[in-house]
C-alpha cells in the first residue's frame, strides 16, 4: 500500500508540473505568434492490460514467452503532450511473474508479485508523418522503481514436501529413501507458493532488499479511435539491476548454474485512453436573410408537391395516387408500371418484377440458402441464388469435408475416471464438446459407412455407443445416427472386461494437469492431443500413444525440453493403468523369460533391435554429460529392473549397423560405448541378441 501511495503522489505531482509547464509554453508560443487558435495541451488518461513475461536464470535454452509461463499484469498511465512529437507518460503496471524449470538435474520454481511505477518520454515520428494520421508508431524510455515479493511452491496443501523423482512423478518420499517402493505416495502440485524465498535463501543470500531501480524501454502503435479516444498496443522491456527476483544467483546455486546476470521482465499489452480537452464553442455566421419554404416545389414532376410526396423521385410518366407513390392494382409494394403480374394473390411473395414465386422455386431458395454440408445439393467453390429484390448474390461455399466418429458417450461435467483408463487404449479416442456438455468419441472417418464399421468393431469388443456424430468443418457437431447399441439400464457405456484384458499395453505421456482448461495452441508441437476433464476438477492432456516405452519416453524429454515440466509416461494395458517397472520387468514377451538356447519366432524377431548404449548411471547423470547425450534427436531413456538408468541410441535390424555406428561414435569422443540388443523395451547384452536373431 505504501508504494501505491508514493506512487499516487508522485504522478500528481508530475501531472502538475508538466501541465504549469505546458500552459507557460502556450503562452509564450501566443505572445510570439499572437495566434488565437494555440491551445493548452491536457492530459490522457489510459487504462490496459497484457501479459508479464520473466527473463531470468529459471529455464534456460526453453521459449518461456508463452501461454504457459506468462501471466496477466494491467497499467495505469497519465500521459501529458509537450509538443507535437514528444509526450511524457507517468505509468504504474502491477502483475505477476512466474517461472517452473524440470530437468534431469533441478526441480525448481517461483512466483513473484510486481509493482513498478516510473515515468518515461515517448517519441511519435511526427516529423515523418501526416498531419491527419490514424494509426503512429512511437518508441519511448524511461525510469521506474519496481519493487517484488517472490515465493516459490516446495510443499502441498497437506504439508508434504515435493521429492521429483527420475520417472517424471512426484512423491512424499525421496526415491532414494529405502521405504520408497512401499510406502511412497505420488502427489500432485497445488501450485500454491507458500515459502517466502528470501527467508528460504537468509543465509546464504542474507536480508536482500525486495525493490530495485528499473530502466523500461517502449515501442509500439497508437491509433486514434476519435478526437478524445486512443487505443494502444505495444511492449515494454524492463531492465531491472536486480538478480534477486528469482531469488536465484551465483551464491545459492549448484556449480554455479546461475548466469549472475539481472533479471528483466517483457509486458506487452493494450490501452485505452481518453483525452480531458474541453471542446471550442463554435459562433455560428448570423444570416439575415429570412428563411422562405418552397411550397409549390415538385421535384419529380409527378404533380404532387415535395413537402406531402411520400415516394420522391418516380420516374417520369408514371401514375401516383395522392401521395406520390405509384399505383400498385394488386398491392404487392410493386408499381403498376414494372409490374408483370398485375393480380397477384393478396399476400403473396413476389420477386423484383411483381412475379408470385412457386412453392417448389420458395424450397429451393431456401435449401440452397440453408445448406452448407452438402446434404441437399453438391458443394462446389462457389454458388449463386435470386435475391427478394431479383439481383444476385454471390455466396462463397466451403469446400472443405465433414468427418464422422462413433460417439461413445457424453457427460455434463467430467469423464468418470474408469471410463477414462478404460477409453485410453484406443489410439484414435478424442474429446469434443456438444451442448455444453463433453463427448467422448472414436474415430475420424471421411464417411458415415466407415464410421458405422468402426461402431460394429467397438460393439464387438463390448464397447457400447450412443450415435454417429458428423463434425463439420466449424467444429459443429449432429447426431446422424441416434440408435443406442448396448446400452445398460443406468444409461452408462458397458465394457466387457474380459475382452479388455487381451489387449497390448500401450503408453501416453500426460503432458500436464491443470484446474482451468489450457489454451490448446500450447499443445501444437504434439500429435492427437487428448483433454479429459475428470471428476477431481482438473483437466489432463495426453499424447497419442504407442506402443513402445522408449517412444513415449523419448516424446517426454521433448515435452519437459518444451515447457511442460509435469510430463510423465503412463503405461495403460486393458483399460486399466499399469505400474511401468512391471511391466518392463515381468511382461510375458520379455526375453528374460525366455529359458537359454530357445530362439524367437520370425514375428518375435520384428521387434528385436541393435542399439549403442552411450553410458549407464545408478543416480543422476552430470550435466555436462547429460548436455552431450541430448545432442541426439533419437536419445532413449531405458530404466532397467536393476534400477540402472541407461541411454541408447540408433536403431538398427543388424548387429553389423549398429558396430559400424559405435565405430563412428567413439571417433567422435564417445569412447566408452558399445552394442546392445533391446526387445520390447528391454535391454539385453549384444552376445544375447545375436543368438536370438538366428
Amino acid at each position: 500500500m505504501k508504494l501505491v501511495q508514493h506512487i499516487s503522489v508522485l504522478l500528481i505531482a508530475l501531472l502538475i508540473g508538466c501541465q504549469l509547464f505546458a500552459q507557460s509554453s502556450s503562452k509564450e508560443n501566443n505572445s510570439e505568434s499572437n495566434d488565437e487558435e494555440s491551445f493548452t495541451p491536457t492530459p490522457t488518461i489510459g487504462i490496459g492490460g497484457g501479459f508479464l513475461t520473466f527473463y531470468g536464470d529459471y529455464s534456460k535454452g526453453i521459449k518461456s514467452n508463452n501461454a504457459v509461463t506468462s501471466r496477466l499484469a494491467f497499467d495505469l498511465h497519465v500521459e501529458q503532450k509537450i509538443n507535437s512529437f514528444l509526450s511524457v507518460r507517468f505509468n504504474y503496471m502491477r502483475g505477476k511473474v512466474s517461472a517452473n524449470e524440470r530437468d534431469f538435474n533441478t526441480n525448481r520454481n517461483f512466483e513473484s508479485t510486481i509493482n513498478a511505477g516510473g515515468i518515461s518520454v515517448l517519441y511519435n515520428f511526427d516529423h515523418l508523418l501526416g498531419e491527419n494520421r490514424v494509426v503512429e508508431p512511437y518508441i519511448g524510455a524511461g525510469i521506474a522503481y519496481l519493487d517484488f515479493d517472490s515465493k516459490t511452491d516446495l510443499i502441498d496443501e497437506y504439508g508434504n514436501t515435493y521429492h521429483y523423482w527420475s520417472d517424471g512423478t512426484i512423491r512424499n518420499l525421496s526415491e532414494g529413501d529405502p521405504n520408497a517402493d512401499e510406502l511412497s505416495v505420488r502427489l500432485a502440485r497445488d501450485y500454491e507458493y507458500e515459502t517466502d524465498l528470501r527467508k528460504l535463501y537468509e543465509e546464504e543470500l542474507g536480508d536482500y532488499e525486495q525493490f530495485t531501480v528499473a530502466f523500461p524501454v517502449s515501442v509500439g502503435v497508437n491509433m486514434i479511435l476519435a478526437p478524445k479516444w486512443n487505443f494502444k498496443m505495444g511492449a515494454t522491456y524492463y531492465f531491472t539491476l536486480s538478480d534477486y527476483i528469482d531469488g536465484y544467483t551465483p551464491d545459492n546455486s549448484p556449480e554455479g548454474s546461475a548466469d549472475g546476470q539481472n533479471d528483466n521482465m517483457l509486458y506487452v499489452g493494450a490501452s485505452l485512453g481518453y483525452n480531458f480537452s474541453r471542446n471550442k464553442k463554435e459562433e455560428l455566421p448570423v444570416d439575415d436573410t429570412p428563411f422562405l419554404f418552397a411550397a409549390n416545389e415538385d421535384e419529380d414532376g409527378d404533380g404532387i408537391n415535395d413537402f406531402i410526396d411520400q415516394c420522391p423521385f418516380t420516374p417520369v410518366g408514371v401514375q401516383v395516387d395522392d401521395f406520390g407513390c405509384p399505383l400498385d392494382g394488386d398491392d404487392d409494394e410493386v408499381g403498376n408500371f414494372k409490374d408483370d403480374e398485375l393480380n397477384s394473390a393478396p399476400g403473396a411473395i413476389v420477386d423484383s418484377v411483381g412475379v408470385t414465386y412457386s412453392d417448389e422455386r420458395l424450397l429451393e431458395m431456401y435449401l440452397a440458402y440453408m445448406d452448407t454440408t452438402g446434404a441437399y445439393s453438391k458443394i462446389e467453390k462457389e454458388s449463386y441464388t435470386i435475391d427478394i429484390v431479383g439481383g444476385r448474390t454471390k455466396r462463397n461455399r466451403d469446400s472443405r469435408k465433414t468427418v464422422y466418429a462413433v460417439k461413445i458417450a457424453s457427460f455434463q461435467d467430467a469423464i468418470p475416471s474408469e471410463m477414462v483408463t478404460n477409453m485410453l487404449n484406443y489410439k484414435d479416442v478424442q474429446t469434443l464438446e456438444q451442448d455444453n456438455q463433453i463427448v467422448l468419441a472414436v474415430g475420424k472417418f471421411p464417411s458415415i459407412a466407415a464410421a458405422t464399421e468402426q461402431r460394429e468393431a467397438l460393439s464387438a469388443a463390448g464397447v457400447s455407443s450412443e450415435s454417429i456424430i458428423a463434425i463439420d468443418p466449424d467444429g459443429n457437431i449432429r447426431n446422424v445416427d441416434s440408435r443406442p447399441s448396448f446400452v445398460s439400464e443406468e444409461g452408462v457405456t458397458h465394457f466387457d472386461e474380459s475382452n479388455m484384458a487381451d489387449q497390448e499395453v500401450v503408453y501416453r505421456v500426460q503432458l500436464g494437469a491443470f484446474k482451468k482448461k489450457a489454451n490448446e495452441k500450447a499443445f501444437k508441437g504434439f500429435d492427437n492431443v487428448m483433454a479429459v476433464s475428470s471428476a477431481d476438477g482438473y483437466t489432463r492432456y495426453y499424447s497419442a500413444p504407442y506402443n513402445s516405452y522408449s517412444q513415449a519416453a523419448a516424446i517426454k524429454i521433448n515435452a519437459v525440453q518444451s515447457g511442460f515440466p509435469e510430463a510423465y509416461v503412463v503405461a495403460i494395458k486393458g483399460g486399466t493403468k499399469v505400474d511401468i517397472r512391471s511391466v518392463k520387468q515381468g511382461g510375458t514377451s520379455g526375453i528374460s523369460n525366455l529359458p537359454e538356447g530357445v530362439s524367437l519366432s520370425d514375428e518375435q524377431k520384428q521387434y528385436l533391435r541393435f542399439k549403442v548404449q552411450l553410458g549407464s548411471y545408478k543416480k543422476q547423470v552430470p550435466t555436462d554429460v547429460m548436455e552431450s547425450y541430448l545432442e541426439f534427436s533419437d536419445l532413449q531413456r531405458v530404466v532397467g529392473a536393476d534400477g540402472v538408468t541407461r541411454y541408447v541410441v540408433g536403431d538398427f535390424s543388424s548387429y553389423q549397423e549398429a558396430n559400424q555406428y559405435k565405430q563412428e561414435l567413439r571417433s567422435e569422443g564417445f569412447g566408452g560405448c558399445f552394442v546392445v540388443g533391446e526387445f520390447q523395451g528391454e535391454i539385453v547384452p549384444a552376445k544375447k541378441a545375436i543368438e536370438l536373431s538366428k
